[in-house]
């Protein structure tokens, strides 16, 4: 029972990130939501703002299109934000290579793809 107890505690210090690693870890997906709402246009204060009157926020005029998920739930509601580059096609469906993975009953390796020519079309 001992030299279990030994090997769990072991592999958890080997195989548990680090607070620094953690801290690390989410200052890096921080830069990263804050440098695609940048190039959205917005901040985490306009959507916060337009959020609680119920609006819905201009964004920049070059502003690359995204597809944003919709829920009944309003706390999952806008969670999930694909940018769709200008003159890249994206993979929609279950393959991992897909630039959008969706898993669930029904959905093929690969549902659709979309292109995004201009910013509008």
């Amino acid at each position: 029972v001992v030299e279990r107890m030994l090997t769990a505690q072991l592999l958890h210090a080997q195989f548990s990130p680090t607070k620094e690693e953690l801290q690390a870890q989410s200052q890096a997906f921080e830069s990263r939501r804050s440098q695609v709402l940048e190039n959205l246009g917005l901040s985490r204060t306009l959507l916060a703002s337009c959020a609680s009157r119920g609006e819905t926020p201009k964004l920049r005029e070059d502003a690359d299109p995204y597809l944003v998920n919709v829920c009944d739930d309003p706390l999952l509601s806008g969670c999930l934000m694909y940018p769709l580059p200008r003159g890249r096609t994206l993979c929609v469906g279950s393959n991992p290579a897909c630039a959008i993975h969706v898993e669930g009953l029904g959905i093929q390796p690969e549902m659709c793809s979309i292109v995004c020519r201009d910013g509008v079309h």
